[in-house]
């Protein structure tokens, strides 16, 4: 056993080196141009590269546009994160998005060391919600559902040098593909990070590693990893892996070493637990504190194969009489729901924009977000780790009370098919989707519960009920086989004994308080309140999760998008105000109205990377002649002065007082959005008012190509 205590060892250089540049994600060329010249590249077990920017972008479909020949020339030039309507503003009922199809191409360039000896994949983080991959004309691959990540091997389809990747995107609604139904926005588009992988044939698989604790006390734990590797050699191969937990000052905790042989084209999975790890400190809110688990894959050469997952050492517990347990301490859950849309960008965040929405939450003492109604980017569960908020993941099954029975597209449908010929198809999308869901999530200890779904009670009688109910058994024991860690859950269950289909209730709304759902012999707690007083406390009941922690674009009422603790562009409203001071006893004075003077421009970083998983937010206030924030909403033009930044609307984006829902909005005398930028560099934004003093921002935008380690 290595210990902590007894042994400071630090990794070597190259571990780091890789941990380094797995963690930057260098950015390839989008031409013939070699990727940078960049130390421990080309030496690097496992090299990962971001591919945001430079994308070629045509609203609608095209014929053979998948060629590698095919003329681009007059599309649009775009970067990822991408949705189809960006910008995106509306919060009005009944106003709905572009439904089609889109297609994005880019260039990237393979060097012949890649081709002559190592695996080369596409990973994409999610695209809504049909993706058509191909590469050089030929197809890669389909995948079906929207919020959830895949990966295509493209090793064969690539030559050394120029490749073309096209992907051909549409956001139609399908009976077979789940959501069938939500009240939510549901825009096309590569929303999510999009990878260049290489690998040796001889590697761990897409998100290969489990990391489980399955002894926790203060005074001592293990860890057990299992580790999928992936031999993709002609030949058996004799793979050593290595793991090794090491803390948060990079010191070694421990590790483990087993050999297997593995056979030609097959998978392996390593199992290995570790010795007692004495004194371990216990992830929890109040202290969020995370190890790491590398995994050194070797073939009797040398080393092939470096992965890196997180670690969080904790236990959980749900009980029917006393709530939730986390680290064999009482915890009475006090949430937020969160959807991962905002004002402008719709669902084209960016993992800075990610990180900034679980912070406010946190900010004002809630210590749970429930990931509502979907997967949300991996990214999201990075934040809550490591900011130390607990979270409720939820699968995309969900459907609309007052459905549209005739199913004639839109997402105004019942939760399960009402058309025999989709059942099957649609289950099996379904397991897909919720397999992928907790494959790419399961070792974040934030994660406390796997949510199946929400409110999908909402299924006509008779047949269709039926089997969506029987449905859910087949979902629990998929649940437990892929992670027998948590307990899976179902998300607004207060109707049609949906309540009885698995371990952990949530109810929502008047489920607060039917009769029949008191003390309901099962774990609970209240997935939705709306009063900001909340509900009744019992001490069988695990907690309560507000409605709604963030604007949201709705097209079935205005209310999403009005109704959030924090609105649609993140400003704060009063509740968030009230809610930290009752959770922290955190003292406020809103702006008042008054006579205005000038502008107060900041932004919450003033370094950002070009790589598309940056961002800053900028916040534009009004104020008096003494700099004190009023109430005031004139209209405010926020304008990239210098150099080459952009919001939704390019580079420039004007806010007023309109009250309308679908208006960009300056609320509570500011407004805020956030601007990216894929070009290094300095970039100068200005904010200006008719009759005020205006203000400037100066940021830095870093070239992360050059950053060595």
């Amino acid at each position: 056993m290595f210990n902590r205590k007894f042994i400071k060892k630090r990794l070597l250089i190259s571990v780091f080196a890789f941990s380094f540049i797995v963690s930057v994600a260098f950015l390839a060329s989008c031409n013939t141009k070699e990727l940078p010249a960049v130390a421990n590249v080309l030496n690097a077990e496992r090299v990962k590269i971001i591919l945001n920017s430079d994308w070629k972008f045509y609203k609608g479909d095209m014929t053979g546009a998948e060629a590698t020949g095919y003329n681009d020339a007059k599309w649009t030039k775009v970067n990822l994160p991408h949705v189809f309507d960006i910008p995106y503003y509306s919060l009005k009922k009944g106003t709905f998005w572009y439904v089609g199809y889109g297609w994005y191409r880019r260039h990237i360039n393979v060097r012949a060391e890649w081709k002559d000896s190592k695996k080369i994949f596409l990973e994409f983080e999610a695209a809504f919600q049909v993706a058509e991959v191909y590469v050089n004309g030929i197809l890669m691959g389909v995948h079906k559902g929207g919020f959830t990540g895949f990966y295509f091997d493209i090793t064969n389809a690539v030559s050394e040098g120029d490749n073309v990747i096209a992907v051909r995107v549409n956001n139609k609604w399908d009976p077979q593909i789940a959501p069938r139904g939500a009240d939510w926005l549901f825009l096309g588009g590569i929303h999510r990070d999009v990878y260049l992988v290489i690998t040796n044939p001889l590697h761990v698989t897409w998100y290969g590693t489990f990391v489980t604790t399955p002894q926790v006390s203060a005074s001592q734990a293990t860890v057990k990893v299992k580790t999928e590797i992936k031999n993709e050699n002609a030949k058996p191969v004799n793979c050593t892996v290595k793991t090794t937990i090491i803390d948060a000052t990079n010191t070694i905790v421990t590790s483990m070493v087993s050999t297997q042989s593995i056979m030609a084209g097959t998978i392996y999975e390593f199992d290995q637990t570790s010795e007692p790890i004495a004194n371990p400190h216990l992830w929890s809110p109040e202290m969020p504190y995370m190890y790491k688990v590398l995994t050194t894959a070797s073939d009797g050469h040398g080393v092939v194969d470096n992965y890196e997952s997180p670690l969080g050492i904790r236990s959980i517990e749900w009980t029917a009489d006393q709530g939730f347990f986390l680290n064999g301490k009482h915890v009475l859950i006090n949430g937020v729901n969160a959807h991962d849309d905002r004002a402008g960008w719709g669902i084209a965040q960016t993992n800075a924009g990610f990180r900034r929405d679980v912070k406010l939450m946190k900010e004002a003492g809630f210590n749970l977000i429930r990931e509502c109604h979907n997967p949300h980017d991996v990214s999201w569960n990075d934040a809550t780790d490591q900011l130390g908020i607990l979270a409720w993941a939820e699968n995309s099954f969900w459907g609309v009370g007052g459905f549209n029975t005739s199913e004639d597209g839109g997402w105004r449908q019942s939760s399960y098919p009402t058309k025999t010929q989709d059942e099957q198809p649609f289950e099996e999308n379904l397991k897909q989707q919720l397999t992928e869901f907790i494959r790419e999530r399961r070792n974040h200890p934030s994660i406390i519960i796997w949510s199946m779904g929400n409110e999908t009670f909402d299924v006509p009688d008779g047949t269709p009920m039926t089997k969506c109910k029987a449905f859910y058994k087949v979902l629990v024991a998929l649940v437990h086989s892929l992670d027998p860690s948590r307990e899976s859950a179902v998300g607004g269950a207060q109707r049609s004994g949906f309540d009885q289909l698995a371990p952990i209730i949530g109810y929502n709304g008047d489920g607060a308080t039917i009769s029949t759902y008191q003390n309901p012999g099962k774990p609970s707690l209240i997935t939705e309140y709306y009063d900001h007083n909340g509900v009744a406390k019992y001490p069988w009941r695990a907690g309560q999760v507000r409605w709604v922690g963030y604007g949201y674009g709705s097209f079935l009422s205005d209310y999403g998008g009005l109704g959030g603790v924090v609105d649609y562009y993140r400003i704060p409203g009063p509740e968030w105000y009230q809610y930290r001071m009752e959770n922290l006893g955190t003292p406020y004075k809103l702006p008042v109205a008054g006579i205005a003077a000038k502008i107060i421009l900041t932004a919450d970083t003033l370094i950002i990377g070009n790589d598309g998983m940056d961002d800053c937010e900028l916040s534009a206030q009004i104020a008096d002649a003494n700099g004190t924030p009023i109430d005031n909403n004139p209209t405010i033009t926020l304008t990239v002065t210098s150099g080459v930044g952009y919001f939704p609307t390019g580079s420039s984006m004007s806010f007023n007082n309109a009250t309308s829902p679908d208006t960009r909005c300056i609320r509570y005398g500011m407004a805020r959005m956030t601007m990216r930028s894929y070009s290094p560099g300095v970039i100068t934004v200005t904010a200006s008012s008719p009759g005020l003093q205006s203000a400037s921002v100066i940021i830095t935008c870093v070239d992360k190509n050059k950053l060595t380690p």
